[in-house]
């Protein structure tokens, strides 16, 4: 049986949607765990890939070859690289989506670029803009929706803006915060950097606080175009 499939880098931004499933099953398999439950009476199923390029490449097709999906979405946070896009908006990830498909939203469409790192600065924001004309910025899109143009699935990448464009962040303690390839935050390892540099705690404590409504607004998106992609 094929059902749909919405992935997520990690669980802070899962969450939102997971807490909106019904007679939900959480699975332990091959390194990752998923959630399978109902959203609005169809079952569904909410993975997590893990944070960069060898995260998805390794756990993607594991997970493709024990699911048969008729959809897959692609989620997370993003970084913004233009000047229009705010904290907690959401936008639609053109290039890295199965195009034309007839449901998709006329507006906050964009052009994604994925990179290998975390971008921090304004700066770097700025050159990811000029030099892919792209306006979000993340670490796995590119890498999943090649996966899934060879595969022929259809898909599509919707993105939360985390950061604005001219929002800079403390790089060593986002590094501190969170373990990546174990896909789990550090508490402990972060309290020791935030220790030996008190600098980074506004910058981190103002990101930080904000998610909470970037992954609200994430998660009503998703469900109101699952809903249109259904017919709803």
């Amino acid at each position: 049986m094929s059902f749909t499939a919405f992935l997520f880098p990690v669980k802070q931004e899962a969450s939102g949607l997971i807490a909106q499933l019904e007679r939900v099953q959480k699975v332990h398999s091959n390194g990752s765990t998923t959630w399978r439950g109902y959203l609005q009476g169809r079952e569904v199923l909410v993975a997590l890939l893990g944070i960069g390029a060898d995260s998805v490449r390794r756990r993607l097709p594991v997970l493709l070859q024990e699911h048969s999906f008729d959809f897959i979405w692609v989620s997370g946070f993003g970084g913004g690289l233009d000047p229009s896009l705010k904290k907690g908006d959401v936008v639609w990830v053109d290039n890295f989506s199965t195009e034309n498909l007839s449901w998709s939203p006329v507006e906050k469409r964009v052009k994604g670029v994925t990179v290998d790192h975390v971008v921090t600065s304004s700066t770097q924001k700025l050159a990811l803009s000029k030099g892919h004309q792209a306006q979000v910025v993340d670490m796995e899109s590119e890498i999943a929706h090649l996966i899934f143009v060879q595969k022929e699935i259809e898909h599509a990448t919707l993105r939360g803006i985390s950061d604005p464009w001219s929002e800079s962040l403390p790089s060593g303690a986002l590094n501190a915060s969170f373990d990546a390839e174990a896909n789990k935050p550090t508490p402990i390892r972060l309290l020791i950097h935030l220790a030996i540099h008190p600098e980074d705690f506004l910058s981190f404590f103002r990101f930080v606080i904000g998610l909470s409504g970037v992954q609200k607004n994430l998660t009503k998106r998703l469900i109101e175009l699952e809903m249109k992609r259904r017919g709803f």
